[in-house]
């Protein structure tokens, strides 16, 4: 088995920052791509190295312990080959004070090499004690995975389908209607180490309405002579445009309540609550002579 120089197959300095190695990761990963290369195994080759390099090397924990490693792999594959077994009367055994149950990975190697499997996927020495440290060698534990994703309103008010990116894996989600600033969806199995993944939806304040659970509250102007007459008014809503009806005589902040044009129900797929109308009585400007005559004549009849 060789020693797998993951700085080499990056190309980056062993003292590198984490973003220059983030950023040389995704480089390399555009340009191996099989997407990018079909047909090509020493493409595909590639791109599996530079991603089995980033899965230590992306990790500050973990790429701090594949330092400590080092020169010390050779012995912990020759104890490992030995089985730990006693030679001589003696256990042979090789000190170290580095922690290597933690490292990364799934326990089933997920197609990396033989290096990544014997030393970060599991593949490592199971006896009573390690051969760096005395401690057992446990395989990695599935961990949950936190991650926020901001959506729009408009977004959150219809449904979308997103793609989010963990660890370098591309995870596509399918956002129902009606999800709610704070929201945690569960995506189960696609955390660490098979653990869940946990995203915090950040869903902003819808521009020009109130919200209040599932009803929605809007404030419309409306014409003097449709608020005295009565008729109808265009209002627009999350579900579209609709001719709203007008009841003569309707006054200033009389609230006029659509059923199903609220927000939909996250829950019950097909529900909506309402939406209410604060209805505001927009005075007419820059009356002409003959208008300011008219308003007069109807004072004198309604006095």
């Amino acid at each position: 088995m060789n020693y797998k120089d993951y700085y080499e197959t990056l190309g980056v300095e062993k003292k590198a920052p984490q973003a220059d190695i983030k950023k040389k990761f995704r480089k390399l990963a555009i340009k191996f791509h099989p997407d990018k290369n079909p047909d090509d195994a020493s493409a595909e080759a590639k791109f599996k190295e530079v991603n089995e390099a980033y899965e230590v090397l992306g990790d500050p924990e973990k790429r701090k312990k594949y330092d400590e490693l080092g020169s010390n792999w050779k012995q912990y594959e020759n104890f490992q080959n030995a089985g730990g077994r006693q030679q001589g009367g003696r256990q042979r055994t090789y000190q170290y004070s580095g922690d290597y149950g933690d490292y990364f990975g799934s326990s089933d190697g997920g197609g990396f090499s033989d290096f990544f499997n014997s030393f970060f996927a599991g593949g490592g020495y199971q006896g009573t004690g390690s051969a760096f440290g005395g401690r057992s060698r446990q395989p990695a534990r599935p961990a949950n995975s936190q991650a926020t994703l901001p959506l729009n309103f408009q977004e959150a008010f219809s449904g979308v389908g997103k793609v989010v990116e963990l660890d370098g894996k591309k995870i596509r989600l399918n956002i129902k209607p009606g999800v709610k600033n704070g929201q945690k969806l569960k995506v189960t199995g696609k955390g660490r180490n098979g653990g869940d993944l946990i995203i915090t939806l950040q869903v902003p304040s819808p521009t020009g309405y109130e919200l209040s659970g599932l009803n929605l509250t809007k404030k419309v102007d409306i014409d003097l002579y449709t608020a005295v007459l009565g008729g109808k008014a265009e209002v627009d809503t999350l579900h579209g445009k609709i001719n709203m009806p007008v009841a003569k005589g309707t006054q200033s902040g009389k609230k006029l309540r659509l059923k199903g044009k609220g927000m939909p129900d996250y829950d019950k797929q097909g529900s909506f609550g309402d939406l209410v109308i604060e209805v505001q009585i927009k005075v007419p400007e820059n009356l002409s002579e003959k208008e300011v005559d008219l308003f007069k004549e109807l004072e004198k009849i309604r006095s």
